[in-house]
């Protein structure tokens, strides 16, 4: 076999085969094998009739057409062995001659990642503050969880609650009834649009009006609406005014059993408020840290690749409407966006991504970080016994757990938490390089909640 290999842009690259006359030879008598016994020759038992004879029979050209094209992804694999280049999807082949066997192979390679020294990397987390405005500004926020919606006798003022009735609609659609909506009277309320507030506000119990919505051409929250103009006459029902409850113990009660007193209440708060600071600020710390990896490298993604993540992101999107090519097309119909728009919007987080993720896997080739498959089997195994004290059927969890796709996915998250454990460990060490550790590796017994909800919590001890 002779090779040429030239590189294109884009990551693309162009291989040249020449099979060597012996490797024809072996792809047709295997060729042979296989048809020789599916083909009912007359005079023949089926399995038995010599070459020449099948050749005559079904055509030496069907022959070498089908010995080809076994052949061609054989020699192109040798090609890419021979020459160290690792692909991402599947070589599209164009015979250039048949006897002798030439063809071009066109590949896209995987994306091209040089690492900077990352092992320079200094930076350290934030630290979180709990302030006074915070913990009273989550107090406030229970007590409106808690509050109470009371019928009063006036007019609908800002704040309040008001049961309606709505009969009509948006020009082109048939008018509908809609009764028994609550609309809450908010100054900043956008939903379905601030002209409606505005309009029901002053209303009376049983009063009728006939309002008119005019949605704006940017209207986002419902993109079908923007640009139409609704007529609606509604009714108010019933208006209702919030009652914020007391701040003191029997509200802290209230809220939960464990809280004797209202103390005890803003200290737990405060403590989750503190908590989710601390989360938030290593989420901002990796994000940076991520930054500063990737803007160290050199790294090359083939736009194919992209596309690729893009096609799967509509399809997935698309599940949600109906299978296909029609529920792509209801999905953005129903989002009000063309295609091209769509994959426009799409493409810089997804190749961000894209790039951020080779980058971190090839920091964990470079430094041995590994997970193999005998902790993902630990880790499948400690999640089915936790649900299995919640209730649950042990074996039939674990069956749903131990699939290919949630193997992987296990086996990726872990993967990946480990690389970014290791990085941590390098940006708030003081100077001297870090070699991985048992604490980077690990074990599934101390990583399997990574796999679970919430894994940044044990980061941030880490990190603090």
């Amino acid at each position: 076999m002779k090779v040429s290999v030239e590189e294109k842009p884009d990551r693309m690259v162009e291989l040249y085969v020449e099979a060597d006359p012996e490797e024809i030879e072996e792809s047709m008598k295997a060729t042979y094998h296989r048809l020789v016994g599916r083909v009912n020759i007359p005079g023949f038992r089926r399995g038995k009739a010599p070459r020449p004879i099948l050749e005559q029979y079904v055509g030496r050209n069907s022959i070498l057409l089908e010995a080809i094209d076994y052949l061609m992804p054989k020699l192109c694999a040798e090609a890419l062995q021979e020459h160290d280049l690792e692909i991402i999807d599947t070589p599209e082949f164009n015979i250039v001659e048949r006897e002798p066997l030439k063809f071009k192979a066109t590949v896209t390679l995987t994306p091209l990642v040089k690492l900077g020294d990352y092992q320079q990397i200094r930076m350290m987390p934030e630290e979180v503050e709990v302030t006074e405005e915070d913990i009273n500004r989550a107090m406030e926020s229970l007590r409106d969880h808690y509050a109470t919606w009371e019928s009063v006798e006036r007019r609908a003022e800002i704040g309040d609650s008001v049961i309606i009735d709505m009969e009509g609609g948006c020009e082109g659609d048939p008018p509908q009834l809609l009764p028994n909506q609550q609309a809450i009277l908010l100054e900043d309320a956008h939903v379905p649009i601030p002209e409606l507030t505005a309009q029901i506000k002053g209303m009376e119990k049983e009063e009728e009006r006939e309002v008119t919505l005019h949605y704006p051409y940017d209207y986002a929250d419902i993109p079908s609406l923007a640009g139409k103009t609704c007529c609606f006459k509604i009714k108010a029902k019933e208006i209702k005014e919030k009652r914020l409850p007391e701040l003191d113990d029997e509200f802290a009660k209230t809220v939960g059993e464990e809280f004797d007193t209202l103390q005890a209440l803003r200290e737990q708060v405060t403590n989750k408020i503190r908590i989710t600071k601390q989360r938030e600020a290593m989420e901002r710390f990796d994000r940076d840290l991520i930054s500063e990896l990737v803007f160290q490298c050199e790294v090359q993604i083939p736009p194919a690749m992209v596309e690729r993540e893009i096609n799967y992101s509509l399809q997935e999107e698309g599940r949600k409407f109906g299978e296909g090519r029609e529920g792509i097309e209801k999905y953005l119909t129903d989002v009000g966006v063309t295609e091209n728009q769509m994959r426009d919007t799409v493409f810089q987080p997804i190749e961000t991504n894209i790039t951020r993720g080779v980058v971190l896997n090839e920091v964990g080739k470079k430094e041995g970080i590994e997970v193999n498959s005998s902790e993902i089997d630990e880790i499948i195994e400690g999640m089915a016994r936790e649900r299995e004290k919640e209730g649950a059927e042990y074996e039939a969890v674990k069956s749903a757990l131990n699939t290919k796709e949630m193997r992987w996915y296990m086996h990726e998250k872990l993967l990946e938490d480990r690389i970014m454990q290791f990085l941590r460990n390098i940006a708030t060490a003081p100077t001297a390089p870090v070699v991985q550790s048992e604490e980077v590796t690990g074990n599934a017994t101390s990583t399997s909640e990574s796999c679970e909800e919430e894994p940044e919590l044990e980061t941030t001890q880490q990190a603090e």
